[in-house]
């Protein structure tokens, strides 16, 4: 459920980030769902500095995937929001 949450919660920042709305359709659900339990799957695997980067690379997979923005788009947007987490 934690994986899920944040998840949905880095599509909101992200959203925000590039002014355009969260579309909450089947489709995007269903990403954030599976990527969420692909996170999990990865959290139980593996700990320390591999689970954050793969972490990060997820959630750029997801942010790429739901929001179809260009590479260098998402990949600032990914860090804007690591950087927010790191500094809360």
């Amino acid at each position: 459920i934690i994986c899920l949450v944040t998840h949905i919660l880095d599509c909101y920042i992200f959203s925000k980030l590039i002014n355009e709305k969260f579309k909450v359709n089947l489709k995007n659900i269903l990403i954030v769902l599976m990527i969420s339990l692909l996170d999990y799957s990865i959290g139980i695997i593996f700990e320390g500095v591999i689970k954050l980067a793969f972490t990060n690379l997820i959630t750029f997979v997801v942010l790429k995937l739901i929001y179809k923005k260009s590479i260098c788009k998402t990949l600032i947007g990914t860090l804007f929001i690591y950087l927010g987490i790191a500094i809360a």
